[in-house]
């Protein structure tokens, strides 16, 4: 990832008061929410109003039903479920589910290491 790209992210983040930055030789940026009280829906309606997966796979002229679609009612459901389990998910769970335990002072924690799927 570009570091332009990535402190665009992280400046975006720190507008909104979900980052503090740090300025000065040892700057940087730390959580400014407690992790247990930061929903993994919050940082994503930062850049996204809700998590939508896809629109109509058709053109609107084409489809004649469009409020009668099976194909969307059900991406509309899978949708509302993601939203429900990013509104669960709070950085503290993201970082205990891969075993990294956060700081006493709630925004304390290093580097962690992802695994891809597969």
């Amino acid at each position: 990832m570009r570091r332009a790209f990535l402190r665009r992210i992280l400046q975006t983040l720190s507008k909104q008061e979900i980052l503090k930055s740090l300025k000065g030789k040892n700057g940087g940026f730390i959580l400014n929410i407690k992790p247990d009280k930061l929903r993994i829906i919050d940082i994503v309606n930062v850049f996204h109003k809700e998590a939508g997966i896809i629109d109509c796979l058709l053109d609107k002229d084409i489809c004649l039903y469009p409020k009668k679609c099976l194909l969307m009612r059900e991406i509309k459901r899978i949708e509302c479920q993601l939203n429900d389990k990013l509104r669960q998910l709070t950085i503290a769970k993201l970082l205990e589910s891969i075993g990294k335990r956060v700081g006493k002072n709630g925004n304390d924690f290093r580097r962690v290491g992802i695994k891809k799927c597969g």
